[in-house]
This record gives structure tokens, sequence and C-alpha cells, in this order.
């Protein structure tokens, strides 16, 4: 053994939104009324952030989700519609979920919301970027509707 020193760095990656050792407190400290809007426009100047979500959760607000297991085989084609956009106040507006029975939860933890806001305004912001991208560059237009919830 070399008896190197090393550091453990959190900071990098999120994933669980009400678990410890991520770089959740970087998004904390993003305004809550901003959460949408800066996800979808990232800057890390403005405010740094984790540059890895470890994308193994589904993340839910009021009836606005994400999980990657229900992304449409179809999203990339032309005749797709790209995600409806949630709105800029998701994080402020809604302290509770629908699950995908259709029971209603209240967040136990008060950064839930805003931690599951943030991952889904930059996944739908990121995946409509690149159904854009692709019906850019492989469609005669394309269906650039955004209208696709995944529940």
């Amino acid at each position: 053994h070399l008896k190197l020193e090393h550091m453990l760095i959190d900071s990098l990656m999120i994933s669980n939104v009400n678990g410890g050792g991520e770089g959740w407190p970087h998004v904390d400290a993003i305004p809550d009324s901003e959460i949408c809007s800066f996800a979808s426009n990232v800057d890390t100047e403005k405010y740094p952030v984790p540059s890895v979500i470890h994308y193994c959760q589904r993340y839910i607000v009021s009836d606005w989700f994400f999980g990657k297991r229900k992304v449409p085989r179809e999203f990339f084609t032309c005749d797709a519609p790209l995600y409806d956009e949630p709105p800029m106040d998701l994080a402020e507006k809604y302290d509770y979920k629908v699950m995908p029975n259709g029971e209603k939860e209240v967040f136990q933890n008060s950064k839930s919301p805003k931690h599951n806001a943030f991952i889904i305004c930059l996944m739908t912001h990121a995946m409509n970027e690149a159904g854009t991208f692709f019906k850019k560059n492989h469609c005669d237009g394309g269906n650039k509707e955004k209208k696709y919830k995944l529940f």
C-alpha cells in the first residue's frame, strides 16, 4: 500500500432525492423560484451544480413524472411529439406527488419537491433538445408539438 492521501468528493453526482452524500446542496442553493428555468438552461457560472445524474430513480412532483423506463420507444421518430414542459414554478407549487396508481402522497422531506423538480425539468428539456435535433437532421419537418406526458 502506497499510503497515498485521498479525498472523498460527494458533490459531483445526484441520484436519490432523499439521500445524503450527493451533490444536492448545490441544487438547494438555487432559489425555488428559479429551479426549472435554471434546469432548462444550466449556467454553472451562476450556480455550480453536479455534472452527473446517476439516473436510477423515478422523479415525480404532482402529476409531472420522469422515469427512464417510461421513455417511449418511438420518441426519436419524426411523428412522435416532444414532451410537454413542466411549469416553471413546479418546485414551489406542489408539495405532493401523484403515484402511477393515482394515489396522492405528500412529501415528507421539504427538499423533495425541489430535488424532483430539478431532475424533471432538466431531463424534459434535455430530451426535447435531443428530439428537436433528431427531427431537424432526420425528418422533413417532424412533429415539434410539445404535448407528451409520461403519465
